[in-house]
């Protein structure tokens, strides 16, 4: 049984999705099916967001801390904040999970400082929270036992499929982005039913002979 200390940078509205769902007995069965067992740990300025972590995920305020402590970090922050968020921190060794939209593998290298080649893309969506996503995935540099980690990851919130890069845009829209719409086309039908101005047609009688 591989273990690994899995850290998230950034604890917004996706990493706790993922991260509600990978603590659950059930989840935590399914890794291990993959040959591993993870501790999780969360970082995130806001201790706001820190405070909804469940109990038993670590948390701090400071990044550092957390790449040192942790073997797989996941940059789980917007990528117009990655820069700011990763400068400084020391990536060597470490195998990086991204869920940020449009960055690429090379991407990725260039915001972590070009010291790891082992990364992963994973676009998941926010049915992770409750175990149903569809993510797709792909890889680079990864062992085949790394790469069963990430696959576990991927079946503890959902199902998911591995692709090639090149594929992944296309999958942000569809996997990444799809229940969003889905979800308000469904509101917007909801919407039109219960605000809708009934309709009432009147029919004049004939009554002459």
């Amino acid at each position: 049984m591989k273990k690994y200390k899995v850290g998230f940078i950034g604890f917004g509205n996706m990493a706790q999705a993922i991260v509600s769902s990978l603590v659950l007995p059930l989840n935590k069965h399914i890794l291990k099916q993959y040959g591993c067992k993870i501790t999780i740990a969360v970082s995130d300025p806001d201790e706001k967001k820190l405070k909804t972590a469940p109990s038993k995920v670590l948390v701090t305020s400071d990044n550092v801390a957390l790449v040192d402590f942790c073997d797989v970090i996941v940059l789980a922050v917007k990528p117009q904040a990655a820069k700011q968020a990763l400068d400084g921190l020391d990536f060597s060794g470490k195998i990086v999970v991204s869920i940020m939209a449009s960055v690429t593998i090379d991407g990725v290298k260039n915001l972590t400082g070009g010291v790891t080649e082992k990364i992963a893309r994973i676009m998941p969506n926010m049915n992770a929270k409750i175990g149903m996503a569809y993510s797709a995935y792909c890889f680079s540099g990864l062992s085949d036992i790394e790469k069963d980690l990430v696959r576990g990851i991927v079946s503890s919130i959902g199902n998911g499929c591995e692709v090639d890069e090149k594929e992944m845009n296309i999958s942000t829209g569809i996997c990444g982005s799809g229940p969003a719409f889905v979800f308000k086309f469904i509101e917007a039908m909801a919407d039109a039913m219960l605000y809708q101005t009934p309709v009432v047609t009147y029919h004049e009688t004939n009554t002459e002979l």
